[in-house]
């Protein structure tokens, strides 16, 4: 996953409170990778800008 996919991910309409940081924290606090964390919170951004 790369840091634009990222990005956009942690920008999404429904998530607007989720800076890169804090995702980073929680991935920490879970022990998931960012990958793991993706999985569980499909990015719907992607359809949007196809």
């Amino acid at each position: 996953m790369s840091v634009l996919t990222v990005n956009r991910w942690v920008g999404g309409k429904q998530r607007p409170t989720l800076t890169p940081q804090k995702t980073l924290q929680i991935c920490h606090a879970l022990d998931w990778t960012l990958e793991e964390l993706a999985a569980a919170f499909p990015d719907d951004s992607e359809t949007e800008n196809a």
